[in-house]
């Protein structure tokens, strides 16, 4: 049972999990007597419907049942309206990576608090909840939905299809990058950096885990004020082949020192960091979904957001 003394809404993204969490989430807000169930109706819908929900009553609590795209719809809804405080956010995974459901649950709620101050990413003016990738992992996710509209492939027959795909291809893209707040674990004072080359990816981290399942951005917590940004250089197809088992574990970086390991070292770097800004790309992928950009400003918004984990 759900206690909320907030109004409490459930939204339910009826394409996630190919409709199999309907039943239950019609049954859980019946359960929990609340007061609207909403179906999503399309890519945005739910930004624009819990937005205008926001401004009805800033003091809601939102169940969201869906992936992680929804669930990056879901906080942008609520901050550009300015209720990150007010509100509340639950997320029932259901969607085909669920990979903040994986970094959130090692987030522990404080002793005594009903929800957890969740950090941000603004990513061009817009927010994620999880992680914005470009390069490599942006095409990976492109491929994969093409993949899985045109073949009809399950989830993870397409994912595995979609890099072998973007493998032959191994584009790189040309970069500088321009770190502002980067802080390191002797505690020093934080400064700036810029760094610059051939990479094949970057991916900014609020939580570890992407790509279904990728602990990537290995050190990446919600709640430390900071956002960890990954670079990965270009490489050969079979260096890339040997390292990607290691990469997927997340045992790429030490999280201790957030240094690569020897064998990584000539191909990855690891920052953490208040502000990242680049351009020479054509596209974003934030929280799982694609947006055309030229370029990325993205910063950390520090205790943006309130959620409340299910018991």
């Amino acid at each position: 049972m759900l206690t909320s003394t907030h109004r409490l809404v459930y939204v339910v993204n009826p394409a996630a999990g190919q409709g199999k969490f309907l039943n239950a989430a019609r049954a859980a807000a019946e359960e929990n007597h609340a007061d609207f169930l909403h179906m999503t109706e399309g890519v945005g819908e739910c930004a624009e419907f819990i937005a205008s929900a926001c401004l009805t009553d800033p003091h809601t609590h939102f169940v969201v049942y869906g992936g992680d795209g929804t669930a990056g719809e879901a906080v942008d809804g609520i901050m550009r309206v300015g209720a990150g405080e007010s509100a509340r956010l639950t997320v029932i995974p259901c969607g085909s990576g669920n990979d903040f459901h994986r970094g959130i649950a090692e987030i522990k709620l404080p002793e005594g608090e009903d929800s957890i101050a969740l950090d941000l990413l603004r990513v061009n003016g817009r927010y994620a909840l999880n992680v914005a990738n470009v390069g490599f992992d942006c095409s990976v996710v492109a491929a994969t939905e093409s993949l899985r509209r045109k073949r009809f492939m399950n989830n993870g027959l397409s994912y595995i299809c979609g890099v072998a795909t973007e493998l032959v291809k191994k584009e790189t893209f040309h970069a500088d990058f321009h770190f502002s707040g980067i802080v390191s674990p002797d505690g020093g004072a934080p400064y700036e950096e810029t760094v610059s080359g051939e990479f094949l990816l970057c991916a900014i981290g609020n939580l570890p885990f992407y790509g279904g399942g990728f602990k990537a951005v290995t050190a990446a917590t919600p709640t430390d004020g900071k956002m960890d940004v990954i670079l990965a250089r270009g490489m050969s197809r079979a260096r890339f082949i040997s390292l990607v088992g290691d990469y997927r574990k997340g045992t790429h970086v030490n999280p201790e020192t957030w240094t690569p390991y020897p064998k990584f070292a000539p191909y990855i770097e690891y920052r953490r960091c208040d502000r990242v800004s680049f351009s020479g790309i054509e596209r974003v992928c934030l929280d799982g979904e694609i947006v055309p950009a030229t370029g990325v400003r993205a910063e950390i918004v520090p205790s943006a957001i309130r959620y409340v984990p299910m018991k």
